[in-house]
């Protein structure tokens, strides 16, 4: 069993503590910083940082989450964390990373992978589209689909749960064509933000 803290449980809690902060309390600029931090944290997660930040500045139901000074802090900020991994994580850039992963392992990937093959990186997502029939997957897949209809019919594309619904989903897509492989270390702040989505009534805050 492990004894400390993984950078994926450290990214899951600043995108789970984030969206909280964002979407639930008067401190948005806190969550904000929080998302660009889980994007520091791990790249890909500005999958879910993103649109998370996008619709919690939308006017939804009861009022606006996040204002759009606070947006643009936290998008600005992860789009700079997102830039700069490579040099501060001194790791490799996405497409070295994919074509290492994926396609073909190389001994010295940053000498020896190819130029960015787009074609070859979407033939790749397409083909890893089966993992969403795995259980956990669909299930949550299929959580995040109902909260949008539910969130639709009570108060059109202003509810809560519609928006953290949409948010959750197109964060599952990007991360996916980004990285296709839907790992629960992963994907746990995807899976619990679709839960809550589903589990939401009405459109409150809690402050």
């Amino acid at each position: 069993m492990p004894t400390t803290a993984t950078r994926d449980a450290l990214t899951a809690g600043f995108l789970l503590w984030g969206a909280l902060l964002v979407l639930e309390t008067r401190r948005g600029w806190l969550g904000a910083v929080l998302l660009s931090l889980a994007v520091a944290t791990r790249a890909d997660a500005i999958a879910l940082a993103g649109p998370l930040l996008v619709v919690a500045s939308l006017p939804l139901e009861g009022g606006r989450r996040l204002s759009r000074g606070a947006a643009a802090l936290g998008l600005g900020l992860s789009a700079a964390a997102f830039m700069a991994g490579p040099l501060l994580r001194e790791t490799h850039a996405p497409w070295v990373v994919f074509h290492h992963t994926f396609i073909e392992y190389k001994a010295f990937p940053a000498l020896e992978t190819p130029p960015l093959d787009v074609a070859a990186w979407a033939s790749w997502s397409l083909r890893a589209l089966p993992q969403f029939k795995a259980p956990a997957p669909l299930l949550f897949t299929l959580a995040g689909l109902a909260a949008l209809v539910l969130g639709h019919r009570r108060a059109g594309r202003r509810d809560a749960g519609f928006a953290l619904a949409l948010a959750v989903l197109a964060g599952t897509g990007v991360h996916f064509a980004l990285v296709p492989g839907l790992w629960p270390r992963l994907m746990f702040p995807y899976w619990v933000l679709a839960a809550l989505a589903l589990g939401d009534r009405k459109s409150t805050r809690l402050n």
